[in-house]
């Protein structure tokens, strides 16, 4: 089937519709698909024009040159616990944004991370389309990040950790002087992340939830180890930050700590962050029309 022959609304949610083809004189019918995404894409190309930057995706099981999809309804997560992706598109319905995890397509600006996934294609969202980016450039959602964290996490920690450390010796108490020595680790990570750190704040919460995790999982070791004060105030207050609780959750915990926006995603692009894109899309295989070939000549190069 000839792409132009492809009525954009016949692409229901999942559709994969193949529009590899071949037309006499022109290799992959590169003008039908330059005419085709110049028309249902111009919202997204207007973009990639003004900045040169391109959308990709790894794709899995897919032999075709060029097809036009939609994101599905039910996408299934790949590295983030099931409840935990459900919460934060909870989480992302509640403030309004309509692109969530379950029913968009992940791409990203950055060309090597997507080919970690599969084959590489070049995405072209129709017009139309919602998209959501947040913080980060990968996002593997953890438990930690959709938990409310004191103001003063940092300092209050450092200060606990220092008048309690020599309690345990490194051979006779070892599992319980390692969970220290993390939690250590954790409060010098955020103290030395330079405030010119674009990615800053996702630093500072990876370790937060890190150190909590940490604080958790040695509130456990007490049963085991007498030098662990279980009635500690501070060790109670994060006995429950271990890496299955549900109970710490907080939806507006998750959209300040991951930051989401669901406007001016030229700046996802330039930054190389996640994009979830809920909508109809275009995508043509990179290493047939990549660099040099229809990537140019659809930003006029």
């Amino acid at each position: 089937m000839r792409l132009s022959e492809i009525d954009p609304g016949s692409i229901i949610p999942g559709d994969k519709r193949d529009a590899s083809h071949m037309d006499p004189g022109l290799p992959y019918g590169e003008d039908d698909l330059k005419d085709y995404i110049e028309e249902h894409c111009s919202d997204i190309i207007k973009l990639m024009k003004v900045s040169g930057i391109f959308l990709y995706r790894g794709v899995k099981n897919q032999s075709t040159t060029v097809f036009v999809g939609q994101s599905r309804q039910d996408r299934e997560p790949k590295d983030t616990r099931q409840d935990i992706s459900a919460y934060f598109d909870k989480a992302l319905a509640s403030h309004g944004f309509k692109a969530l995890r379950g029913n968009s397509i992940f791409v990203t600006s950055n060309l090597l991370q997507a080919a970690g996934y599969g084959d590489t294609y070049a995405i072209f969202p129709m017009n139309g389309f919602d998209y959501t980016y947040t913080s980060m450039t990968d996002l593997i959602i953890r438990n930690g990040h959709l938990i409310e964290y004191p103001d003063n996490l940092i300092e209050d920690v450092s200060e606990w950790y220092n008048k309690n450390m020599g309690k345990f010796d490194n051979d006779k108490d070892s599992e319980v002087a390692s969970k220290m020595h993390e939690i250590h680790w954790d409060v010098m990570s955020v103290q030395n992340i330079s405030d010119r750190d674009p990615d800053a704040s996702v630093h500072i919460l990876n370790a937060k939830a890190s150190l909590c995790q940490s604080l958790g999982q040695l509130a456990n070791l007490g049963p085991q180890n007498s030098k662990v004060d279980t009635n500690d105030p501070f060790i109670q207050q994060f006995g429950s930050f271990d890496k299955s609780s549900s109970k710490n959750w907080s939806l507006d915990a998750a959209i300040k700590n991951l930051e989401p926006k669901n406007t001016n995603i030229l700046v996802a692009m330039k930054q190389g962050r996640e994009i979830f894109i809920n909508g109809k899309y275009v995508a043509v295989r990179y290493d047939i029309t990549g660099r040099g070939g229809l990537l140019d000549r659809l930003v006029g190069r």
